[in-house]
């Protein structure tokens, strides 16, 4: 030891138990070895420790400390079990190798350390290192741990540049501000965790592995993971901003688990391959999410897309899930173009707003479901092989020069405004439903189910499979030359009878139908009373829990031990459920028309207030010209 300076110069210090050199000053050994047996190298500058090329410090625990200055390894070689490096000020290891077989920790503890082509390794235990204004691993440095890394810059940035780093167990950045990963490896066998409390990670041309567990990336002030950056995990992949937006481009994250990317702003994909085996999640919670030219894929899972402000999906993104797709706006629009969207489940794209799908495929294998308030499919596909195709628009549905193809029903509803289908193909193997308020407007397209192709023109009518409901209706051609079957009485009973023996639109001849509207009371002289699927009788059983199918196969007694319904309304009900019951048994199939004593009084009123508007018939025309 020394009162002001301890300088050594190709020196050799050989000791069995221990050796301390210390300086009030600076310690500077240069081309120096110092070899410990059995205990411990303790080498103490209060200004300053500096080792210098060649140096070589061997040990069972070395420690290298400045109180209140910085520590600087050149060309130097440190190895211990135990190895520690700790400055009030900077720590900067350049070409040099530092080994604890047990535990590696380096903390500058008011300043920053700089690593530069250096290796960093502990055999059996885990490499700290701390900068508490910041920590620099940059071009040819290697950290090397079995079990974790930590890097940890506490009011500070961390940058990660030209460096592998590989732990057997976890590797932990973490920093105040910034985090920045360029031209880097991680690797954590156990997991990798990204963290930038107050700040943003930027992620550059690196790669990204865990075999055996999860990657989080968290940048409170935002995440980018930009161009030539691949992540893979065995577990989950989870990025993450609270306070600002997450940007994935050019790059491919893979997870056995779940992909989730998360922020409260805007969630941005380009040109990237995103794969989660269980599921992917991106949910921008105050934002919009975008995706352009990109490809995600859950072969096991869902998919599901949410953007509170907006969802765009643009030109070249394919979307593809075991399960199901959901694409979600809770206050915004969802736009598709150019895209595909696959899912063996059901597919739900819903938006407050608007909902545009144009030049696009979506095929969902259970059903695909389209709600809006304002929704339009042009020059696209729609299809569903085993389900339902339900297309809603609030004010407005517009299906122009597209395809929509349901293995089950078919549902295109305005509930309060119009619906247009132009130029465009329907076809639902157990029919299509069209409802609009104000408007439903057919021109140039077909219509189809599995046993009929036709053009559907008319006001409110129900005939085969196929319903349409509006207040009017555009016809493609005015009819004339009509004859009708006056004997109402079998309309209902006698499904697919033709009613019209001939009708002309335009000179060319059909074989036609005609039917009554399922919302008006039928003549009584007649013997035809109320439809049983009259629209005030379905919201009469609906709010009470029931349906015409469950009313026709309970127990009419069982009604009486339901307590959330009125006296009068247990007995309309038990009457009702008597009649469907009886009516099932004895012809194995609903009725198609009510008799005023089982009809309940509320519904009747409704009924009799509908008839003055309504009490008309509609003529419905295929396009199967007669020979």
């Amino acid at each position: 030891s020394a009162k002001e300076n301890v300088s050594l110069t190709n020196s050799n210090i050989s000791a069995n138990t221990a050796a301390n050199i210390q300086a009030n000053n600076t310690v500077s050994l240069n081309a120096t070895k110092v070899n410990v047996t059995n205990g411990a190298v303790n080498i103490a500058g209060d200004k300053g420790v500096v080792l210098s090329n060649g140096t070589n410090i061997t040990a069972n625990t070395a420690n290298l400390y400045s109180a209140n200055g910085s520590v600087v390894a050149t060309g130097s070689n440190v190895t211990a079990d135990v190895v520690n490096v700790t400055a009030k000020e900077n720590i900067s290891l350049t070409n040099s190798n530092i080994s604890g077989s047990k535990e590696v920790v380096i903390n500058a503890t008011n300043g920053t350390v700089n690593a530069n082509a250096t290796t960093i390794d502990s055999a059996n235990g885990s490499v700290n290192i701390t900068g508490n204004q910041g920590v620099n691993l940059n071009n040819g440095t290697n950290i090397v741990a079995d079990k974790d890394v930590n890097v940890d810059s506490p009011n500070g940035s961390v940058n990660v540049t030209g460096t592998n780093i590989s732990a057997n167990g976890t590797v932990n950045l973490t920093a105040k501000e910034k985090v920045t990963v360029d031209n880097s490896n991680i690797s954590g066998n156990q997991g990798i965790n990204i963290n930038a409390t107050n700040g943003t990670v930027n992620v550059n041309v690196s790669n990204m592995n865990s075999s055996n567990g999860s990657i989080n990336i968290t940048g409170n002030q935002g995440v980018n993971l930009n161009n030539g950056t691949n992540i893979v995990a065995d577990k989950d992949v989870n990025v993450d901003s609270p306070n600002g937006s997450v940007n994935v481009t050019g790059t491919n994250i893979s997870a056995n688990g779940t992909v989730n990317l998360t922020a409260k702003e805007n969630v941005t994909v380009d040109n990237s391959n995103i794969s989660g085996n269980q599921g992917i999640n991106i949910n921008a919670t105050n934002g919009t999410v975008n995706v352009n030219a990109s490809n995600m894929n859950s072969s096991n899972g869902s998919i599901n897309i949410t953007g509170n402000q907006g969802v765009n999906l643009n030109n070249g993104t394919n979307i593809t899930a075991e399960k199901d797709v959901n694409v979600d706006s809770l206050n915004g629009s969802v736009n598709v173009t150019g895209t595909n969207i696959s899912a063996n489940g059901t597919i739900n794209l819903t938006a407050k707003e608007n909902l545009t799908v144009v030049n696009s495929n979506i095929s969902g294998n259970q059903g695909v479901n389209m709600y809006s308030n304002n929704t339009r499919v042009e020059n696209s596909t729609v299809i569903s092989l085993t389900g339902t195709v339900n297309i809603s628009g609030n004010s407005s549905v517009s299906i122009v020069n597209s395809t929509t193809d349901a293995g089950d029903r078919s549902y295109i509803v305005s509930p309060n405004g119009t619906v247009d289908v132009h130029n465009s193909n329907v076809t639902a193997k157990d029919g299509n439903y069209i409802s609009g308020k104000v408007d439903v407007n057919l021109t140039d397209s077909i219509f189809k189910d599995d046993r009929i192709i036709r053009i559907d023109t008319g006001d409110t009518f129900e005939d085969y499979n196929n319903i349409y409901i509006a207040p009017h209706v555009i016809k493609p051609g005015d009819l004339d030359n009509v004859r009708l079957d006056m004997d109402y009485s079998d309309w209902l009973e006698d499904e697919g009878q033709l009613y019209l023996d001939v009708a002309t639109d335009k000179g060319r001849t059909y074989d036609s139908t005609i039917v009554a509207s399922s919302d008006i009371k039928y003549m009584e002289q007649l013997g035809i009373y109320v439809a049983s699927n009259n629209d005030h009788m379905n919201r009469y059983l609906a709010v009470r829990g029931l349906s015409l199918q469950t009313c026709a196969i309970i127990d009419p007694n069982s009604i009486n031990d339901r307590r959330d319904i009125t006296p009068e309304d247990k007995e309309n009900l038990q009457k009702l459920c008597a009649f469907l019951n009886n009516h099932l048994r004895k012809k194995g199939k609903l009725p198609q028309v009510l008799p005023r004593e089982v009809v309940p009084q509320s519904v009747l009123v409704a009924v009799d207030k509908s008839y003055g508007v309504q009490n008309t018939v509609s003529a419905h025309v295929h396009n199967e010209k007669k020979r």
